[in-house]
């Protein structure tokens, strides 16, 4: 795979990858500035942001004329808000890259952020929001984060609340713009093209956005006092009740960034043989994480019988497999195969044009540069289990750990 790793006049870093004749052509625009960018009365402008950059631009000044070039594009094309980034892209046909580039850049620079507009997406993301807590495990998930980050942009919700949803105006939304261009962003094309043409074109539309402020966010610092456990009692959960158990990790920048994930592999695995195949205690679990700049954060979820009894022993068996690996007892082919998992996933993530826009796209917009997937895979591989136990010993702790229930009773 050829990568070139280029800048645009403005100081964007673009990304070009060229790949095999005729495959579909993904262009990604990236910007570092999910919601952990927010001040806390701005809680959903960068999710309403996203929303209100497919309302039109200079030259398709509508919705109505964004999606019918979209259509005529032939292609895919979503956005995404996380809470460290957000992107756009379009993934169409090799011929339409130009088109393609005219349009989200149009959108991107000179979105149409009228007053009627915010409000009618302000409306639509209500809807989303009582959609999320209409999900039960969803639900849980979002305030599991809130319970351990506190009162930092991290465990906000990403779409913001009723309150700061009802008053956003159209000031507000081209505010948040201060942070969608150079230095906070990178553009990736993978697909079937040609790097000195792809390049002009991406000169012409996008070097002409100009600097923004840097994105300087809040750093997370824990709490000196944190409760170990939060029950949650809500209607309509007689059915199942939602267990969350997890803590903290090293971020994306630590040298324990990869460690972090195979741990959390070996975990889950551990945690479906003996909660969901010995026990029957769940149908659903698994441990998931998720790294940021600065700090890292896990969590095991269980869906099991709201009987107290059911809840207690899935308790007690996610602690007691934690406490395993932290005595050392882990094999070598236990090791291995969660590695070999982590591998397999990388590789079968890169089977588009769009994910390996994202992979190279996500390495230069946090880390400042890029990484090939061999060098992904290295890292992987140097990870030993000491390495593994070292870290569990480290966050598994009685101080850094936290568990919250929601049910319907207790």
């Amino acid at each position: 795979m050829e990568i070139h790793s280029l800048q645009l006049s403005n100081g964007i870093p673009l990304i070009v990858v060229p790949t095999f004749a005729g495959a579909p052509t993904s262009l990604q625009v990236w910007f570092l500035c999910g919601s952990r960018a927010e001040k806390e009365d701005e809680a959903g402008l960068a999710h309403l942001d996203e929303h209100l950059f497919f309302k039109g631009g200079d030259d398709f000044p509508d919705e109505r004329r964004v999606e019918r070039e979209l259509r005529l594009l032939g292609g895919k094309y979503n956005a995404l808000t996380s809470r460290e980034n957000v992107f756009y892209f379009i993934t169409s046909s090799p011929r339409h890259l130009s088109r393609a580039a005219h349009l989200l850049s149009d959108m991107l620079i000179h979105a149409r952020m009228d007053e009627q507009a915010v409000k009618k997406e302000c409306k639509v993301i209500t809807q989303e929001l009582n959609q999320l807590r209409d999900n039960p495990e969803d639900f849980a998930e979002s305030e599991f984060t809130r319970f351990i980050f506190g009162d930092n942009p991290l465990g906000r919700e990403m779409l913001g609340t009723k309150k700061t949803l009802r008053r956003f105006t159209a000031a507000d939304a081209k505010s948040f713009k201060r942070f969608c261009g150079p230095p906070n962003g990178v553009i990736t094309v993978v697909g079937d093209i040609e790097l000195e043409k792809t390049t002009e074109i991406l000169e012409e539309r996008f070097g002409r956005i100009s600097q923004k402020e840097p994105v300087n966010w809040l750093p997370f610092r824990m709490a000196e006092s944190l409760r170990p456990a939060k029950l949650l009692k809500r209607k309509g959960a007689e059915e199942q009740a939602h267990l969350h158990i997890g803590g903290f990790t090293p971020s994306y920048r630590s040298s324990d960034a990869k460690a972090a994930f195979v741990l959390g592999e070996i975990l889950s695995n551990r945690l479906f043989l003996e909660v969901r195949i010995e026990q029957s205690l769940a149908y659903s679990v698994f441990a998931e994480t998720q790294l940021f700049s600065d700090v890292g954060y896990f969590f095991v979820y269980a869906g099991v019988d709201p009987a107290a009894g059911a809840i207690t022993k899935a308790i007690e068996a996610i602690l007691s497999q934690m406490a395993d690996v932290k005595e050392g007892n882990l094999t070598d082919d236990e090791v291995e195969e969660a590695k070999t998992v982590l591998h397999a996933n990388i590789d079968l993530s890169l089977d588009t044009s769009w994910m390996i826009g994202a992979f190279f796209a996500s390495y230069q917009l946090l880390l400042g540069h890029t990484k090939t997937p061999a060098e992904v895979h290295e890292e992987i591989n140097r990870v030993g289990k000491n390495d593994l136990v070292r870290l569990a010993r480290e966050f598994w702790t009685e101080e850094m750990v936290r568990a919250l229930v929601m049910t319907s009773s207790f």
